[in-house]
C-alpha cells in the first residue's frame, strides 16, 4: 500500500474530512465504555513517535489490539474536532483495521 500515510499526515487531515489513503500507528490504552444510552464503543490512544491522537470506534473492538502496530485503511476513517488540543480520528464500521 504506497498511499499509506504516517499517523502526523491523517492527524493533519481537516477536522471533520474523511482520511484517504489510511494510516498506521501504534495502539495504547484501549478501552470498552459506554455510552449514556447504554450502547458499547471503544477508546484507545494512536501513537507515532511522541504524537498521539486519540481514536473511537462505535462498532470495532480495538482491546484486543492494545500494543500492536495496527493499519487503519478503507473507508470510515474521519478526522474529528481536536479536543483538548489532542487530534481525534473515528473509525466507522466500514474502516479496515489489520494488524
Amino acid at each position: 500500500m504506497s498511499n499509506l500515510k504516517s499517523l502526523q499526515e491523517a492527524a493533519n487531515t481537516a477536522p471533520g474530512a474523511f482520511i484517504s489513503g489510511g494510516f498506521q500507528a501504534n495502539v495504547q490504552n484501549a478501552k470498552a465504555r459506554q455510552s449514556k444510552a447504554g450502547k458499547n464503543f471503544w477508546t484507545c490512544t494512536l501513537t507515532e513517535g511522541s504524537l498521539e491522537v486519540s481514536a473511537t470506534s462505535f462498532s470495532k473492538d480495538l482491546t484486543s489490539l492494545d500494543g500492536h502496530l495496527v493499519k487503519f485503511t478503507g473507508m470510515g476513517l474521519k478526522r474529528g474536532d481536536d479536543y483538548n488540543g489532542k487530534a481525534q480520528i473515528s473509525l466507522g464500521d466500514k474502516a479496515i483495521i489489520s494488524p
